[in-house]
């Protein structure tokens, strides 16, 4: 990666707005993380058999990961939902912890 040239060091890779459900990236989905702690609420899961914005967005979104998840091999990559709401304040940002675990 490109950050390894300037010798700058990367254990963990944060992906963000990431079209999963709340179970795939907290609780059995992400070693550490406790989904019971995030508020369905905070979280869009969107449906790619119903919309076709969002299959062709998760086709998309799934190449990326399996690039970056190839790209930074060695390296924890983390990921945080879609959520319904910008992330502010303390409620918002439990969320986000619990996803990063």
């Amino acid at each position: 990666a490109r950050l390894d040239e300037f010798s700058i060091p990367v254990n963990t890779l944060v992906v963000n707005r990431v079209m999963e459900g709340i179970g795939d990236v907290a609780g059995d989905g992400a070693e550490g993380a406790d989904a019971t702690a995030i508020d369905p609420e905070w979280v869009v899961e969107p449906n790619p058999d119903t919309c076709e914005f969002c299959a062709r967005r998760w086709d998309v979104q799934q190449g990326a990961l399996r690039k970056a998840t190839d790209l930074f091999r060695g390296r924890d990559v983390k990921r945080v939902p879609l959520l319904a709401r910008e992330v502010r304040g303390e409620a918002a940002l439990r969320v986000v912890a619990a996803c990063l675990g």
